[in-house]
């Protein structure tokens, strides 16, 4: 009967590690999946040289990781002036205090992402000089980009 104690105890840690893997799951960045056609990886950056497409798989990427992170559909709202650049990462943001849950922690991973490819958005649109379906996909990214970062500088 000594070692009974032990034994509940290593169970319900097994089983705590086992739950919060499957809620940490959910929340991870989007990853490349499996190609069903030829079961090899998709890559990480987009795949191919034509900015449009570039700028189309970068908010495809944004749609995505704002879909894990439980964001809203973005609505457009018309700027007069759209910001330079997208906020700081979390952890270089000295106003963000993002609780330290591992669900924090996915958001805030998150939301770094949808900021980078934000910013790889707007760049691409600004060497297309007077492309307004370009200029309207880096206003929305960037919008989305603020959004996603108060969610992470908010979360507890």
């Amino acid at each position: 009967m000594r070692g009974l104690p032990g034994i509940v105890l290593g169970v319900s840690a097994a089983l705590v590690v086992a739950c919060s893997s499957g809620k940490r799951a959910a929340m991870e960045p989007v990853a490349p999946t499996a190609n069903s056609a030829h079961g090899a990886a998709e890559p990480m950056v987009p795949p191919t040289q034509d900015p449009r497409g570039q700028i189309q798989w970068y908010s495809d990427q944004i749609e995505a990781q704002r879909k894990q992170i439980g964001m809203p559909e973005a609505v457009m709202q018309q700027m007069t002036a759209q910001p330079e650049s997208s906020p700081p990462h979390a952890a270089q943001d000295n106003a963000c205090h993002a609780g330290e849950s591992e669900s924090c922690h996915s958001v805030c991973t998150l939301s770094d992402s949808i900021c980078d490819n934000a910013d790889k958005i707007c760049k691409i649109s600004d060497d297309l000089g007077d492309d307004e379906w370009a200029a309207g996909k880096c206003t929305s990214a960037r919008s989305t980009c603020t959004d996603a970062h108060k969610r992470c500088c908010t979360c507890s």
